[in-house]
């Protein structure tokens, strides 16, 4: 009987992509709603609306395989392009009024403005509304990965870590 034991592996043509193996899988889940930016930002060389802010501080950063992910800056720099599975979501909103949430992914201009993919809580949305965003994409190493909020004349949700939770993993 014969091991093959291997940490990563490459594409033949050499674009970049590779899939890495076992315990090396980049990975990092948070919990709680620390803050949100106020100043314009600028994610991967584009920036983005000034209504919106992102996500950093975490009360809880539960898992950060290969410490990719900066709690201080809310920044996830991807470390090898693949499909990453990003999930973002909310418990809880305290108030009458809508939740907007966002990823911040690459440097594509059709999201420039506000990211990628958005969740609203709905229009006047009722207290207690909790919403979701969940996507598998191809990111690419080297750019940053984002969660971002609406950032005026919106309600945030409770901010506990029973209530708010995101996580990006390298699944190929």
């Amino acid at each position: 009987m014969s091991t093959l034991r291997v940490d990563e592996i490459n594409d033949v043509a050499g674009t970049g992509d590779k899939m890495l193996v076992g315990g090396n899988r980049p990975h990092v889940f948070c919990r709680g709603f620390g803050d949100v930016t106020t100043a314009t930002a600028t994610i991967n060389g584009q920036t983005m609306d000034t209504s919106w802010g992102i996500h950093f501080n975490a009360d809880e950063v539960t898992e950060n395989q290969g410490g990719h992910y900066n709690n201080s800056t809310g920044f996830f720099r991807v470390p090898v392009t693949g499909l990453y599975q990003l999930h973002a979501g909310y418990g809880y909103k305290a108030a009458n009024n809508e939740v907007g949430m966002s990823w911040v992914t690459g440097t594509s201009s059709d999201h420039g403005i506000m990211g990628i993919t958005q969740a609203w809580s709905g229009t006047n949305g009722s207290a207690g509304d909790s919403s979701t965003l969940s996507m598998v994409m191809r990111l690419i190493e080297g750019n940053d990965v984002c969660v971002m909020f609406r950032e005026t004349t919106y309600t945030y949700p409770l901010t506990g870590i029973d209530y708010f939770r995101f996580s990006i993993t390298h699944i190929g």
